[in-house]
């Protein structure tokens, strides 16, 4: 039997743009990010992370919110209320931000 859970193997941010595919990435260029799974490893208290939501009523729905886990529950951010146990199936740290 399937698990009803999302599979998500892991995504690529940051692609280099044509010309410089040959090339090394400095330091402040996105690397390949891969989605973490709730079961296998939590982020650290109050740090704001990328979340997969899975919709506590149709599992077949999802989406990807900002949020942080805190004192054993999930918080999205501008939320009144913690998500419902198991609503968040995977996260990913966040991107450096970009320099000016």
């Amino acid at each position: 039997m399937e698990s009803d859970k999302l599979k998500v193997e892991s995504v690529t941010v940051g692609a280099q743009p044509p010309g410089r595919l040959n090339q090394p990435r400095t330091h402040t260029e996105s690397t390949e990010r891969v989605w973490i799974s709730t079961d296998d490893r939590l982020p650290d208290p109050a740090t704001a992370v990328l979340v997969c939501v899975i919709d506590q009523f149709d599992c077949d729905q999802s989406w990807i919110d900002l949020g942080e886990f805190y004192e054993e529950q999930w918080l999205l951010v501008g939320a009144e209320r913690p998500l419902r146990q198991g609503c968040v199936s995977h996260w990913m740290p966040l991107p450096e931000p970009p320099t000016c």
